[in-house]
């Protein structure tokens, strides 16, 4: 889910280098334009978005839906607002 509002606010226009990093915490960073938190170390499951952005993708379903709000709050987006399906032919079997 983490991805797919990070890839739609791309696609939008309103994740973009320039707004990063972006911050979730003292210590980490949930989008920079490196995987790289302000420790020096490492993102712990990077992932390259579409725009080249980096996306720590290391959290657990309940911590990726808190961080989708807050990703789509500071950009102006009401969480509310937003439906994110799942297309499932993309899904491996289990």
């Amino acid at each position: 889910m983490l991805v797919a509002v990070a890839e739609w606010l791309i696609e939008k226009g309103k994740l973009t280098a320039s707004a990063c990093p972006i911050p979730i915490g003292e210590k980490t960073y949930l989008v920079h334009t490196e995987p790289i938190y302000p420790t020096g170390k490492r993102f712990r499951v990077p992932y390259r978005l579409s725009n080249g952005l980096m996306l720590d993708g290391h959290y657990w379903a309940p911590e990726a839906a808190r961080h989708s709000r807050r990703l789509l709050q500071r950009f102006g987006v009401d969480p509310a607002g937003v439906l994110v399906a799942i297309d499932r032919s993309e899904l491996s079997p289990a």
